[in-house]
Order: structure tokens, then sequence, then C-alpha cells
């Protein structure tokens, strides 16, 4: 089987629409993951400067030691949520890698299953693809042609 057969399977065109579509949806997530931190963060401030405002009672030290504890809280759960992500790609990912590579297996199966008439058959049928093509090419260059010959004889 030629790259442009197997490109041309509907499985695998799926399949490449569905690495596409999952890799797409991984960036989107991500850029949501940065704007939700963003966010995040800012909710952390504004309770930090509430922190720092309201404190009366306690030292600097206490202040500081609340504000990172609310800080490394904050980040343990966004990297949890990244990691859980993360994972869940991966997953995706390595499902439609098994879906292709049984997909491959099948079709060297087949292959090897067509007796040798069969299996004749197809490079003819490969043979006549590859005429078709070229002919389309060479209609193609003799329609470019003949425009070349019209607009010189209509300049002369």
């Amino acid at each position: 089987m030629t790259l442009e057969e197997i490109l041309m399977d509907p499985v695998v065109q799926g399949a490449i629409i569905t690495v596409a579509g999952t890799l797409v949806l991984a960036v989107i997530g991500g850029f949501i993951k940065i704007v939700a931190g963003t966010i995040n963060d800012k909710k952390y401030w504004g309770r930090v400067d509430l922190k720092i405002g309201a404190a009366e009672g306690k030292s600097l030290s206490d202040q500081h030691s609340e504000i990172k504890n609310i800080v490394i809280d904050g980040n343990d759960k966004l990297i949890n949520k990244v990691e859980h992500s993360a994972d869940k790609l991966l997953n995706e990912v390595k499902g439609i890698d098994t879906f292709l590579k049984v997909k491959e297996e099948r079709e060297k199966g087949r292959y090897a299953s067509l007796s040798d008439s069969q299996k004749r058959l197809d490079s003819q049928i490969e043979g006549i693809k590859s005429i078709f093509t070229e002919l389309n090419r060479l209609q193609i260059e003799n329609q470019q042609y003949s425009c070349l010959l019209y607009t010189s004889d209509a300049a002369d």
C-alpha cells in the first residue's frame, strides 16, 4: 500500500482527525488552565491583601507563614489539575496509537491472505491508477500549451 492509499483510508483519516482534535483540545485546555491560574493568583493576592490589612494581632512572621501556605496550597492544586489533564491526554494518545497498530496489523493480515493472482491484480490496479494520474497530468499540461498557442496566435 502506498502512503496515499493509507492516508485516503477513512479509518486513518478519522484517527488523524481525532489526534489533531485531541491536540487542539489539549492546547485550548492548557490555555484555559493558564488563564484560570492567573485568575486564581489574583484571588490569592486578594486574600493576602485582606490578611495584611486585617492582621492586627499577628506578627509579620505569622502573616508570611499564612501567605506562604495559601500560595503553596494553590500551586499544589494547580499542579494536580495539570498532571491529571496530562495523564488523560496521554491515555487518549496511547489509545489512538493502539488503534492504529491494530489497523496496520489487520491490513498486513489481509494482504498476506491474498493469493498470488490477487496480489498481481492489486499491483495491476496500482499501475492503472498511476496511468490515470499521468493522463490527468498530461491533459493539464496540454491545456496549458493550448492556451499558450492561442495567446501567441492572437498576438501575431
